[in-house]
């Protein structure tokens, strides 16, 4: 399966613009953010374009999004959070009452939909009228959870200890695994463990080229044996990593990945969706029975 970047020759639905985010539905229908021309748009698993998701507030810079255990699927974008059900009918919004600016999204093991906010003053806030009382405070990361359900912010976890230069740190994506979070800083060029437990972190990686290094690390997604798969971007491959985040290797991939930024993965084929900034191919499907 792929599906081609869009070009000034070649463009329309069944094409994508610099996506970022994706979810794997349960009838193994694929979501995919054309992020720069602001659209969500649904393909069959063999690629076939189906149909473009009309939200409740027109998207603005669509990026990440989750498949729900519900079969329904949330998106965000840089001034909402909107529910859909498997078949692209928007449900409804999450109150931002509580965010700044959001990037990521996950549903953990208690079923929370988890997002990193990032409170940077209010040039950030759009105009809208975010609490201050128990909110994050101006200049840091916190992790907020919802109940899916009501929609009602449930916990909210600092990350002012685990980030150690807030000015460079860039948390953009996430997802839950065994009780803990993985969430990528493409900004300090590594990735957190956090267990929702003990609260204690662990750091992956560092900047650079070679094995254990990223360079603006994006996606990331556990494979069926508890592998972690990183989109390491800017440095075009996908890394994996043991679930102790010990590097295990790269993932020869052909076509190759350019700019690889969000990942999916079928947790029954242990075939990987990877989106890519750049190049001809911006979807791209991968087995990987021929591994590392």
């Amino acid at each position: 399966m792929k599906i081609p970047a869009a070009t000034e020759e070649t463009f329309g639905m069944s094409t994508l613009t610099k996506p970022i985010g994706i979810c794997l539905l349960q009838n193994k229908n694929v979501v995919v953010a054309s992020t720069f021309e602001d659209k969500v748009k649904i393909f069959s698993n063999s690629g076939n374009f189906i149909r473009q998701v009309v939200p409740g507030a027109s998207f603005n810079r669509p990026s990440d999004m989750v498949t729900l255990r519900s079969g329904d699927f949330v998106v965000r974008d840089d001034v909402s959070i909107q529910f859909f059900n498997s078949e692209g009918k928007y449900i409804r919004s999450l109150d931002s009452g509580h965010i700044n600016k959001c990037y990521g999204l996950t549903e953990n093991d208690m079923g929370h939909l988890v997002t990193i906010n990032e409170n940077k003053g209010t040039v950030w806030r759009r105009g809208k009228n975010v609490s201050r009382e128990g909110g994050t405070a101006e200049g840091e990361t916190d992790l907020l959870f919802f109940n899916v359900e009501s929609g009602q912010l449930v916990k909210r976890i600092e990350l002012a200890d685990i980030i150690q230069d807030k000015q460079k740190s860039k948390c953009r994506l996430l997802t839950s695994w065994q009780g803990k979070l993985l969430i990528t800083d493409l900004g300090l060029d590594c990735v957190y463990t956090l267990d929702l437990v003990t609260r204690k972190v662990a750091v992956c990686g560092k900047s650079g080229t070679g094995p254990g290094c990223f360079s603006n690390p994006a996606g990331v997604v556990v494979d069926s044996l508890g592998n972690w798969l990183v989109a390491d971007s800017m440095n075009h491959r996908l890394c994996v990593y043991t679930g102790q985040g010990e590097w295990m290797g790269e993932v020869r991939l052909r076509p190759g990945a350019r700019r690889p930024s969000g990942l999916a993965i079928d947790k029954e084929s242990g075939d990987v969706y990877i989106l890519n900034l750049q190049g001809q191919w911006a979807l791209v499907r991968y087995s990987l029975n021929r591994r590392v």
